[in-house]
């Protein structure tokens, strides 16, 4: 058929379908559908509870629970997400900080990811978020990851079965077809669920995060009180 591998065969075929359903083609797709079905709001949500009712059935709770133990043990915490993906490092960002976990967040394209990597060793964590396709960053990121023996935790919609070699756990989010104008929701509540697995593993420890953060919020009101 022309090719070396089975691997080569399978990456133009995904090549060939990912240059057809493009970004406005899956928008395209769903406002076609909102349209028919009438209220926009009452359709979303609609299509939003009927992702999250899939993830009931399809999320592996070994994983989650994986992801936990992984995250409990690793004080330096690498965070990959682009586009779209970056609200979720943000979330993760700010959620892990407040449990002493220290964050360094890889969210830049192109070369300017690089060097925040030269940190990584193998006493980190690398959580990569990652949908639809393989980016150059993400590729770098999972092999220097790979390269280092980082741990990978890998959040996923269509990859698992493309790079899922590279992770120690894998975390499918189905976000609906592949053609269709994705949502966010089932990730989030992904990491939503791990935050507060999180925080019911060391209660006392986030806890005690908490309140260093409510006093320093006290702190810094009185200051500002005092410079107006």
């Amino acid at each position: 058929m022309g090719f070396n591998s089975y691997p080569a065969m399978r990456t133009m075929l995904q090549e060939n379908f990912r240059r057809r359903v493009t970004h406005s083609t899956r928008l395209r797709s769903r406002l076609d559908d909102l349209r028919e079905a009438g209220d926009l709001f009452e359709q979303v949500t609609a299509s939003e509870i009927d992702y999250l009712t899939q993830a009931l059935l399809t999320v592996d709770r070994e994983s989650l629970r994986k992801a936990v133990s992984h995250i409990i043990e690793r004080d330096h915490i690498f965070v990959f997400g682009t586009g779209p993906s970056i609200t979720l490092v943000d979330l993760l960002n700010v959620r892990l900080t407040r449990f002493g976990k220290h964050i360094i967040p890889l969210t830049t394209a192109g070369r300017e990811i690089l060097e925040p990597m030269i940190l990584m060793t193998d006493q980190d964590l690398l959580f990569a978020i990652g949908f639809f396709d393989v980016n150059p960053n993400l590729q770098i990121v999972l092999d220097y990851a790979e390269e280092k023996k980082c741990p990978v935790i890998l959040l996923t919609d269509t990859l698992g079965s493309i790079i899922g070699e590279k992770a120690d756990v894998v975390l499918a989010a189905k976000r609906g077809p592949v053609s269709g104008f994705h949502s966010l929701i089932v990730p989030m509540t992904i990491i939503n669920t791990l935050l507060l697995a999180l925080a019911q593993e060391n209660q006392e420890h986030a806890m005690l995060n908490l309140d260093k953060l409510d006093e320093l919020r006290e702190r810094f009101k009185k200051i500002n009180k005092s410079f107006t």
